[in-house]
């Protein structure tokens, strides 16, 4: 028996289970993110030790990261979407330039 024949209120298995896999995916980002964000605001005081201008982009970044991580946990939407590709691109830019 396929169950990709039957639907429910509109909707298909193989849609159900399409779209259980994109909520997932985004949990995944979300959590990653999120984690480089925890992860930034660990090293920001031996960063500011170091340079105190890289010990505060440091805690912005993580602040920044967790704060987009809890808003597309909340609502996983594409403008908060294109704002986390935004984001992590201008990221490991700037951590390219300041490395250069």
């Amino acid at each position: 028996m396929r169950l990709d024949k039957y639907s429910v209120g509109g909707l298909s298995f193989g849609k159900l289970k399409s779209l259980r896999l994109e909520l997932a995916i985004k949990r995944l980002a979300s959590l990653a993110i999120g984690a480089a964000g925890l992860i930034h605001l660990v090293l920001a005081p031996e960063h500011y030790a170091h340079a105190p201008a890289h010990g505060i982009f440091f805690a912005l970044a993580g602040i920044a990261e967790i704060l987009w991580a809890l808003a597309f946990l909340r609502w996983p939407i594409e403008g908060i979407y294109y704002v986390g590709i935004v984001l992590a691109g201008a990221m490991i830019v700037i951590s390219g330039l300041a490395r250069a």
